[in-house]
């Protein structure tokens, strides 16, 4: 996997960190309340500066499956998932993480 590289005099034009100090998630106005797991989602999502560095190397390396780069991350990583989707249920109710865990398992 190729280095993904920050230019010097990054915090100046992103902010502290090269702009990691926080990403901040937009949406229409109303989504909250039309799609509350959805905003529930967003709000859960953080990523570590490493988790957020491994997934753009992936996404800045030519011949990398990006799916699978994904997949892979997300199985090594499942208490990060599991807080994300902490709170999140299923249009119909229940919690999403069994079909969130299915639809991993179906997709290779």
């Amino acid at each position: 996997m190729g280095v993904f590289s920050r230019h010097a005099g990054g915090d100046d034009h992103f902010g502290p960190d090269y702009g990691a100090a926080q990403v901040d998630t937009v949406a229409r106005g109303g989504l909250s309340e039309q799609c509350p797991n959805l905003a529930r989602l967003f709000r859960n999502m953080t990523f570590t500066i490493s988790a957020e560095n491994h997934l753009m190397s992936a996404v800045l390396e030519g011949n990398t499956n990006r799916r699978r780069v994904a997949k892979q991350w997300i199985e090594d990583n499942p208490q990060m998932v599991a807080s994300w989707l902490e709170g999140v249920t299923r249009y119909q109710g229940g919690p999403i993480s069994k079909v969130f865990d299915i639809s991993l398992a179906r997709n290779d």
